[in-house]
């Protein structure tokens, strides 16, 4: 059985073409642009910050973008295994996704944002939208790339356009840090301007994947339609079941996951704590920029000749360190705003972790899984996302009703748990 499912992904399986490689590197350098000025950390948890002061509903802006992220895409997944085309979902799909920030974005221009608890629930709807809709981009997608590129041509494509990602980056958290900086451009139109422009690098992703045909999709194995006995969640616990190291990788991000009890409060944190100026969310935007670029440079190397169960261990220990300095600061409240700037060491591990996830989880059960099974994988891993949804909140409590100091602690010993699980993960490339 690991015979035919190691020989479903040889190097000489498949025989990608200059387009589709370059296609897909334009694709995930617009995406993480985009995410430049619209990710859930920084920019949508600093809108968050003028529309309440609850911390509980603050942690639910996360949690809804994690929910509406992950929790869809078993179901997504199946409905997928009954359609034989990838290309057409994902271009139907990719344009849904970048309408849902910019009508967000007319809605601050229309209202003025003078109601704010409408304006929250328009904000959540966003990203409900943006998030079920990327849901149906995620599944096909990760189908596509392990039919058009080997093993190490994913982690090559996938290092190369996180890094030119992370250069074109710079120049959105610089625009996040003007646009915010009070005086230049007033609320709410500070936050509508980046939606909007967050919108069109979406929707430019999108256009990337157009130029990759559905004939280079099946050129080698065509899609099979699946029906009931071969799907569903019977097959889904057989996988969870059987496969020990795919176990072991669901374990690892769960444990880990649990540092987004704390990443949604590293801003507020930072702002309402160290008492740093708003502008500085855009300091936060670039270090995260920058971890998105090292993470590349560095991950990217090591999935091609470690594999990407290395990528996964590093990560695992990288993500331990954010808490661990959250924890530092709460022990040096009152340090001078230059020092307490260095809480933005937290954004630059959320830069690194998201390289983790491409070249890490998601490529790591490519390397073994058979195609018919590669959607429930995908979902499976999306699924462990979805169960961390509630994260955002418990934090939300623990900060109201304990401390800052409380939740990074917790944050920290869970995450060190999930390192010690990432250490047992074997290397399953085929070789």
């Amino acid at each position: 059985m690991e015979d035919r499912q190691a020989a479903s992904f040889t190097e000489s399986d498949t025989k990608p073409s200059l387009r589709n490689f370059l296609a897909l590197v334009a694709e995930k350098a617009c995406f993480i642009l985009a995410m430049s000025l619209a990710g859930p950390f920084t920019v949508l948890t600093a809108l968050a910050t003028q529309l309440t002061t609850s911390t509980v509903v603050i942690g639910s802006v996360t949690t809804v973008w994690n929910g509406a992220l992950f929790a869809p895409v078993m179901l997504i997944a199946r409905w997928i295994r009954g359609h034989p085309e990838r290309m057409p979902i994902i271009r139907r799909a990719t344009l849904v996704r970048g309408m849902a920030f910019p009508l967000v974005a007319v809605w601050l221009f229309l209202t003025h944002a003078q109601n704010l608890t409408l304006t929250l629930a328009v904000l959540l709807i966003g990203m409900l939208m943006f998030c079920v809709a990327d849901g149906f981009v995620a599944v096909p997608y990760v189908d596509v790339i392990a039919r058009v590129l080997t093993s190490r041509e994913r982690a090559r494509m996938v290092w190369q356009g996180l890094l030119l990602g992370g250069v074109l980056s710079i120049a959105g958290s610089l625009a996040v840090q003007y646009i915010l900086t009070p005086g230049v451009v007033a609320f709410p139109f500070n936050f509508g301007v980046l939606l909007a422009f967050a919108g069109v690098f979406f929707l430019s992703a999108g256009l990337a994947l157009r130029f990759i045909p559905e004939a280079d999709v099946q050129a080698m194995r065509p899609h099979q339609v699946l029906v009931d006995g071969s799907t569903g969640p019977r097959r889904a616990h057989d996988i969870v079941r059987q496969d020990a190291a795919f176990r072991r990788m669901l374990l690892t991000r769960l444990l880990t996951g649990a540092d987004q009890m704390a990443f949604p409060f590293y801003t507020v944190f930072a702002l309402n704590v160290l008492h740093l100026s708003p502008e500085s969310v855009g300091v936060f935007v670039g270090a995260q920029t920058l971890g998105s670029l090292i993470g590349p440079a560095v991950f990217g190397r090591v999935a091609e000749r470690s594999g990407p169960q290395r990528v996964i261990q590093l990560s695992a220990f990288m993500q331990c360190l954010a808490p661990l300095l959250g924890l530092l600061f709460t022990l040096a409240l009152g340090a001078h705003p230059s020092l307490s700037l260095g809480i933005a060491g937290a954004f630059v591990v959320a830069g690194l972790s998201m390289s983790s996830m491409s070249l890490g989880y998601f490529n790591y059960p490519l390397d073994w899984c058979p195609d018919h099974d590669r959607p429930t994988y995908v979902g499976l891993l999306s699924l462990a996302g979805a169960a961390l949804m509630l994260a955002p909140v418990l934090g939300g409590f623990i900060v109201q009703y304990v401390s800052y100091a409380a939740l990074f602690a917790m944050t920290a010993f869970l995450v060190g748990a999930g390192v010690l699980v990432s250490l047992t993960l074997p290397d399953k490339r085929s070789h």
